[in-house]
């Protein structure tokens, strides 16, 4: 027996906002210590300090979260969530097979379908609007699921997370 979602796609920036969250999270240090360092320099040491907590705040900090953008929402990974595709709950596997963007250009063929196994499945996070599959491949390897296509009937066999 499978369970099979509707088609479906995730926005670039939808799947982007997951990624940054998931980077902040486990970065949090990388946002907070060195303007705090600064700040705190500021403070003990010489009022000039204030200044590198601005730059670090207003300049660098944000050139960082968008390298982290480009690097994680133009994957090819990320194309797992945001083509067309709808998701195959069968007994061992997940198979996400793509759909025809454009059903009257019949010369472009789809990509081919993605098999991964429920073992690659190592958490499901489950946020407001969409419940997130993490893969065991890598640590940002996510795939998005809209909350009101979770199948119901799917067995306890993945570990869920909040």
């Amino acid at each position: 027996m499978s369970l099979t979602t509707e088609p479906f796609k995730i926005t670039p920036a939808a799947y982007a906002r997951h990624q940054m969250r998931m980077w902040t999270r486990h970065n949090w240090w990388i946002v907070t210590v060195p303007p705090a360092v600064a700040v705190i320099m500021s403070l003990a040491v010489d009022w000039r300090f204030l200044f590198v907590a601005v730059i670090l705040v207003f300049l660098v900090l944000p050139h960082i979260m968008v390298t982290v953008y480009y690097y994680h929402a133009l994957s090819p990974k990320a194309a797992m969530s945001i083509l067309r595709h709808r998701i195959v709950f069968e007994a061992e596997v997940l198979r996400i097979v793509y759909e025809d963007e454009d059903a009257e250009d019949s010369a472009v063929s789809p990509r081919p379908d993605d098999i991964i196994r429920r073992s690659d499945i190592s958490a499901v996070t489950v946020q407001k609007s969409d419940i997130l599959l993490h893969l065991a491949g890598g640590r940002y390897d996510i795939i998005v699921v809209p909350s009101g296509l979770w199948p119901e009937e799917i067995p306890a066999s993945i570990p869920f997370t909040s």
